[in-house]
């Protein structure tokens, strides 16, 4: 009996087994796991059933270590609703088994614990999804795939695998999906990385369709990337935050595309600080027929980067970079490879066919650049870089551009062959100002007045918030509380709900663009943002620069839509918990404000419930969000930790609607960092001018300096009117500012602030400024502003000064003077004339209108006249010779002009001696200015007229015998009648003074003779006629005929006459 017990036992235990297995659930595979020792063989399907297997929908778990399952090519199904498998063991092998439709938040087929490790061959991973990362693994442990294959999973993060922390090994792998991926199909973050003889086709996701790695390392070789898309950012590989080296070796990269940065290969490898520097190394591999707006191939920023041996053969970027695009990459290697029929696309505004390199080292050896192209460029472009290029062979001919471009570079160029290239290497860039289209708006009366502030108030309940955006995985939240709080404010004024674009702002005010800010690459603050406002370098709608969560590189853009922005005001940081109503009155009357605080993810100060955040602990900001309103009575007990008091603030976050109260949340008036030491910031937008044109030096606020004075020098580009000056002001609270044109006074104004920040003034009135005039603006302030970019200060630019007379130039600094001017086109356009007398010459004023009347205004009497089809309004100008002033007059503007009118007559005055050959010279000419021969001039003199006939320059002579004195000439002309009189003065040639003598003394009477050019005459014979008596005497050798005078006392008239010139002196004897 007992045996047979036994028996009967073992007999009930295999059929029990069986019958499990026949039920191929989770359960039962748990079971057989449980119960295998070294390995396990699949004999059948898996499939998960919730009414059995609930228990295990966190996956069946693999405590064992050092164990392999054998699937036979069966499969394991999660039937969408759990984990396949949870590994904690280590030296797993699963072989030769399927995995479709597992489902998990992380991982839906492997989820990999830490210190664990698994190998997976010849499996099949298929359907699988995850709601966050890996959708089919997640690797925080140790994971090898060989000859394993990835079809169609999906995660928010790494469809098929996201590795954390962990190594990542696969060989002889293939990955494929048709469902669109949101950050590609392996996410890695810090891991060790190793990829062998790969393929990656067909896939298409938002960033990095293939691989995304951020912190890691490793190798990428004998792999493919084949017929991948990025819909923004990283069309093959994404990586960001790189601190060690990364290999890509013998790999191919076809067909893959971006929209935005990196057609193949995006690189950020400096991150959200830009203070990383790991290496990538390219070696031996393929890029071909990559897109993309910047870099078609690659683009990398910040690091080191090594190319060696690589082909890139017909990859096109949109704007910049037709293969690579690098900035601030500290050294690029780049060696014995091939750049050939890449492209920089767009139309007079792209840049470096093969390559664009800003900012770092580049050094080329014995590579060939062939048939590239770009408008400029059409091989390298480079910007701020120290370029050395030998042995290379360039090919690229173009005739209208470039063939190799550089801006404020340093070139070391050695036995390159650069066939028929043109090279362009000391180019400079210094252009700041901007010119662009804008939107106009009318303002709506929504202004609230209270005295006293309520105790609650919320922007929402008026509808003037924009909705909740969501910044993902970059560091933008400025960009986002900056950009609500304008969208608030034209909401409410102007009655119009924008989407501005919050990605053009951070990329233009990073450091990889010319224009950023160079210490920061992706962060920023309401300083940077009011510096791209306040500079016209936006704001564009979002459609034209949809937001990227990867990519940094942005084209400066500029739209019909566009708005711009002339002041900005600064809420000062609140002094306690309990100073808030400066930021409360903000809200009031302007709008949403962008404020900043310290957000920290620790539960302990933020309520999921109530959405309450209250930070007790930790000063300083770290994330800006767009204040709408706030809440006295908000309870203390909706904190986590209780605070002093009731009462919170309204606040939109960053992060999209499933965060807080759809996207808003409460933060305690008792927070220790809200607002403590940064200012908020809003705008006004009630000055809804339109100018044409922002002159300025700067984009960016960099520091506060104690001068007196500030002075910013500009040249005009075209004809214009000065319509208003911008000014920063952090502290004081008055302007005081001069407007010079060509080094003259023109204009002063002087007033108060309404608020600190970005002030634009509007000038009382307009200055008129022709096109290449100086004009500059000098500001007296207790507080000068200056800014700092990325581009170079153009020289002899911008001042500081204490006293106005000695200037400090700032351009060695690579600082300027935040000074800006806003122009408008000149209403009226018109030259000082020049025109010779009665010619057809006629003043002109264009107005750009037709059929309107304007005024001309010319000694004193007024003339009105009608614009013509071209807007110009013409007056004859029938003034005699001489200068004059005529005023034009229209649509209450007024402009000055000066006339001159030349005479057709042209003669000197004339001074001559006394018959000597000198004669009158009068000329004619035409009304164009040529001389008039053959005809008569008359010239009058005394009442005689003379007519005296003109030779072949239109020249006509008379001589002049008359006696000596002063004589008025008057010459005519015969053709348009003018008359034009002029001086004639006849000089003695005979002189002598009156006498007063004694009797008998020896005094003479002395005569002197000069000769036609004034110099004494010797030997003249000079007569004297005294009481009927003729004297004949000499000059001597000074001129000087001398009489010996011996008459009684008493008074005698004595003449002196030489060549019938007749002169009489008196002489008086005394006793």
């Amino acid at each position: 009996m007992k045996i047979i017990k036994i028996l009967l036992v073992l007999t009930i235990l295999i059929i029990s087994i069986s019958a499990v297995s026949a039920e191929g659930n989770f359960t039962a595979l748990q079971d057989e796991i449980d119960s295998s020792t070294d390995f396990l063989e699949i004999n059948q399907d898996y499939t998960y059933d919730n009414s059995t297997d609930y228990k295990l929908i966190k996956g069946i778990e693999i405590n064992k270590n050092d164990f392999t399952i054998n699937g036979n090519g069966y499969t394991i199904d999660g039937a969408n609703q759990a984990r396949i498998f949870t590994i904690n063991g280590t030296n797993i092998t699963i072989n030769n088994l399927n995995f479709i439709n597992g489902n998990a938040s992380y991982g839906g087929v492997l989820y990999i614990k830490v210190n664990s490790s698994i190998t997976t061959k010849n499996a099949l991973f298929i359907d699988n999804e995850a709601t966050s990362e890996g959708g089919a693994i997640i690797n925080n442990g140790a994971y090898t795939s060989i000859n394993d294959k990835f079809i169609n999973n999906y995660a928010k993060k790494g469809g098929t695998i996201s590795s954390e922390n962990s190594e990542l090994a696969i060989i002889n792998g293939s990955f494929s999906s048709d469902k669109i991926q949101n950050w590609g199909l392996i996410y890695m973050t810090s891991t060790l990385m190793y990829i062998e003889n790969t393929t990656f086709a067909n896939i298409t996701s938002n960033y990095s369709s293939a691989i995304y790695a951020t912190r890691s390392m490793g190798k990428i070789k004998k792999s493919d990337f084949i017929n991948l898309s990025a819909i923004m950012t990283a069309g093959a590989i994404g990586i960001k935050e790189h601190v060690y080296d990364i290999e890509i070796d013998d790999c191919n990269f076809i067909n893959t595309r971006s929209e935005k940065n990196g057609g193949a290969i995006y690189a950020d490898v400096g991150g959200a600080y830009g203070d990383l520097n790991g290496s990538i190394t390219i070696l031996n591999s393929r890029f071909i027929n990559c897109i993309s707006e910047f870099g078609g191939a690659y683009l990398q920023l910040c690091g080191y980067l090594n190319i060696d041996n690589t082909n890139f053969t017909s990859n096109i970027a949109i704007f910049d970079g037709g293969a690579i695009y690098t900035s601030w990459v500290d050294t690029v290697n780049i060696n014995n490879s091939i750049f050939t029929s890449n492209m920089a696309l767009y139309d007079n505004y792209s840049h470096g066919g093969a390559a664009y390199f800003d900012m770092g080292e580049v050094i080329m050896d014995s590579c060939i650049l062939e048939n590239n192209s770009a408008s400029e460029g059409s091989s390298l472009y480079t910007y701020d870089c120290d370029v050395s290029l030998l042995d290379n062979y360039f090919n690229n001919p173009t005739e209208n551009s470039s063939s190799i471009y550089g801006v404020h570079c340093n070139y070391d160029e050695n036995e390159n062959n650069f066939t028929q290239d043109k090279l362009f290497l000391n180019n400079t860039n210094y252009a700041l100002n901007v010119e662009s289209s804008q939107t106009h708006f009318d303002l709506i009366n929504n202004t609230i007045n209270v005295e006293t502030l309520p105790k609650r108030f919320d922007l929402r309940d008026w509808g003037w918030v924009s909705s909740v955006k969501d910044q993902g995985d970059m560091g933008a939240c400025w960009a986002f509380g900056i950009t609500g709080a304008l969208e608030s404010v034209l909401i409410r004024y102007a009655n119009i709900t924008y989407d501005f674009s919050e990605n053009n702002l951070q990329n233009t005010m990073i450091k990889y663009s010319k224009y950023g800010h160079a210490e920061l690459a992706e962060g920023g603050n309401q300083y940077v943002g009011h510096s791209y406002y306040s500079s016209w370098l936006g704001v564009s709608p979002a459609e034209y620069d949809t937001y990227d969560e990867l990519g940094k590189i942005s084209l400066l853009i500029a739209t019909p839509e566009d708005v711009h922005i002339k002041d900005i005001v600064f809420v000062p940081a609140r002094n306690n918990s309990t100073d808030n109503d400066q930021i409360k009155r903000a809200l009031l009357k302007y709008g949403a404000l962008a404020i900043s605080y310290y957000h920290d993810f620790n539960p302990q100060y933020y309520n999921e419930t109530t959405y309450g955040y209250y930070n007790y602990e930790i000063p300083g900001v770290d994330h800006t969000v767009c204040l709408v309103g706030w809440d006295d009575t908000y309870p203390k007990e909706n904190f986590v930790e209780t605070p002093p008091g009731d009462g919170a603030f309204i606040l939109m976050n960053s992060w999209g609607t499933d965060w807080g109260e759809k996207g808003f949340f409460y933060i305690s008036y008792y927070d220790i960092s809200m607002s403590r030491t940064s200012h908020s910031m809003t705008f006004d937008i009630h000055n809804n001018n339109d100018y044409d044109k922002l002159y300025q030096h700067e984009t960016s606020y960099k520091t506060t300096t104690n001068e007196t004075y500030s002075m910013n020098k500009f040249v005009a580009q075209e004809n214009l009117e000065i319509a208003a000056v911008g000014l920063f002001v952090y502290q004081v609270d008055s302007y005081d500012f001069t407007i010079l044109v060509n080094g003259e006074k023109k204009y002063e104004q002087n007033g108060t602030y309404d608020y600190k920040g970005y002030v634009t003034v509007v000038l009382d009135e307009h200055i008129p400024v022709m096109e290449g005039d100086e004009f500059a603006v000098i500001s007296k302030s207790e507080e000068q502003n200056l800014g700092k970019i990325r581009n170079h200060a153009e020289p002899n630019i911008s001042y500081v000064s204490n006293d106005s007379v000695k200037w400090e130039n700032l351009n060695e600094s690579e600082l300027a003077v935040m000074i800006k001017v806003y122009t408008v086109a000149l209403p009226i356009y018109a030259e000082d004339l020049v025109k010779i007398y009665k010619n057809d010459s006629q003043f002109e004023a264009n107005i750009g209108v037709a059929s309107e009347k304007v005024t001309f205004e010319i000694n004193g009497v007024n003339y009105t006249r009608s614009s013509n089809e071209n807007g110009s309004a013409k007056m004859t100008i029938n003034l005699g010779p001489g200068n004059y002033t005529i005023k034009t007059t229209f649509n209450g503007t007024t402009v000055e002009n000066n006339i001159e009118v030349l005479p057709t007559l042209i003669a000197e005055n004339l001074v001559k001696y006394y018959r000597n050959a000198s004669q009158f010279h009068v000329s004619l000419i035409d009304g164009k200015g040529n001389p008039v021969s053959g005809v008569n001039i008359t010239m009058n003199i005394n009442g005689v007229f003379y007519d005296r006939l003109t030779n072949e320059n239109g020249t006509a002579k008379l001589n002049i015998n008359l006696e000596p004195g002063e004589y008025i000439l008057t010459a005519i002309d015969p053709v348009t009648g003018l008359m034009m009189s002029y001086n004639i003065t006849v000089l003695p040639v005979l002189s002598a003074e009156n006498m007063e003598m004694k009797y008998l003394d020896g005094s003479t009477f002395n005569a002197t003779v000069i000769d036609g050019k004034g110099n004494p005459l010797a030997n003249a014979s000079v007569t004297f006629n005294i009481n009927g008596v003729f004297y004949i005497r000499h000059t001597d050798s000074n001129g000087i005929a001398r009489l010996n005078i011996r008459l009684m006392a008493g008074e005698y008239i004595i003449t002196s006459e030489y060549n019938e010139m007749r002169i009489a002196n008196t002489i008086t004897i005394k006793d």
